[in-house]
């Protein structure tokens, strides 16, 4: 799977854009583009500048930005930063409860807790995830070449189109392209869910005179 600099520099290409008319067009700085094409986090700013950089630079590109930021926030290097509570907090609140209600309350709200994940974990290993598909649509004419392809499924669902792997964003939108040669008459979508139900859709296509 290509890399968030791959892909931008990819798309940069096609629509024949030199790094000095990106400079222009984004008010970026050129070294900057050069950065995040080849992945070099430590010459860019930190992450939120980063970011507002991918969105200018797919809004130039007219790319959408939910799927770039995608891209962006399973590359980017992030630093884990630990969390500091307070170890003397300055409001002391004072319990009018006896403990043996504290225990009983305590108790059935952890039996209340585990009743409700387990029947979570149970709705999501017996539910086929969701899968919507925007384009192509059914018996769409199309060229050979590459199509557009862009739809929603699940946020932790794995998706394949014709047994290729796409990338989902964080709010289980999915966006891109694919390669219909000679011999294509279906694409077919495939969501997996983690625990293995798949939801199943095909498009039919047929090929038009170019």
């Amino acid at each position: 799977m290509r890399k968030i600099g791959e892909f931008l520099k990819g798309e940069r290409l096609k629509r024949k854009f030199t790094l000095s008319q990106m400079e222009k067009e984004t008010k970026i700085k050129k070294q900057f583009i050069v950065s995040i094409e080849t992945g070099q986090w430590g010459n860019l700013p930190e992450y939120p500048v980063v970011s507002g950089f991918i969105k200018t630079i797919a809004q130039t590109l007219e790319i959408p930005e939910n799927i770039a930021i995608a891209h962006l926030r399973r590359d980017y290097p992030f630093d884990r930063k630990k969390i500091l509570i307070n170890p003397k907090p300055d409001l002391k609140l004072k319990s009018t409860l006896s403990p043996r209600i504290v225990a009983i309350v305590s108790t059935i709200l952890v039996v209340l807790a585990f009743l409700g994940y387990l029947l979570y974990q149970y709705l999501q290993y017996i539910s086929p995830p969701k899968l919507i598909v925007k384009q192509p649509t059914d018996n769409q004419p199309v060229k050979v070449g590459e199509i557009f392809i862009s739809g929603e499924t699940d946020s932790d669902a794995t998706l394949s189109v014709n047994n290729q792997k796409i990338l989902v964003s964080e709010a289980g939108e999915f966006f891109d392209k694919i390669e219909v040669g000679q011999d294509t008459k279906q694409i077919i979508f495939v969501a997996r869910s983690r625990y293995g139900k798949e939801t199943e859709v095909v498009r039919n296509i047929f090929l038009k005179d170019e």
